[in-house]
């Protein structure tokens, strides 16, 4: 059972722990931002789709460590003697996770917006606010 002292020392571990995968999160997302700028500068193709699989690992590893403090916090909750200041505490950290799930859906909005950029590359997609080209008429000799 876990209590008083002990609680907050567990639930500052876990908090540290998120706040850690955020920060590691970001910094590979930060990375994949890099090489997708810089990818028109270097002559290899492999280079974007390294950018697309590491934003897809910050998606992961963020989502994962939220995954695991929301378990810590439930599991905590469910164990018997609160006192509605450990309670508290726990209702408060859990609003991190909130936190965490806005970060991840900004990677996930770049992501979804690379993979639209290099498909419509390749494509006639087009983005909503694009206008289409305008095409040419050719005159017709008669």
């Amino acid at each position: 059972m876990v209590v008083g002292q002990e609680l907050f020392s567990q639930a500052s571990t876990q908090v540290n722990m998120l706040l850690l995968s955020q920060r590691n999160m970001v910094l590979v997302a930060a990375f994949a931002i890099t090489l997708v700028t810089f990818s028109k500068n270097f002559e290899y193709a492999y280079i974007k789709y390294l950018s697309i699989l590491l934003f897809a690992f910050a998606l992961a590893s963020g989502w994962k460590s939220v995954d695991d403090f929301n378990n810590y916090i439930k599991e905590t909750k469910l164990l018997d003697a609160k006192d509605p200041s450990e309670l508290e505490l726990l209702e408060r950290w859990s609003s991190w996770a909130n936190y965490s799930y806005f970060m991840l859906a900004i990677v996930g909005f770049i992501l979804v917006n690379v993979i639209i950029i290099e498909i419509s590359k390749f494509s006639s997609l087009k983005w909503f606010w694009e206008k289409e080209p305008k095409k040419k008429v050719k005159n017709k000799k008669i």
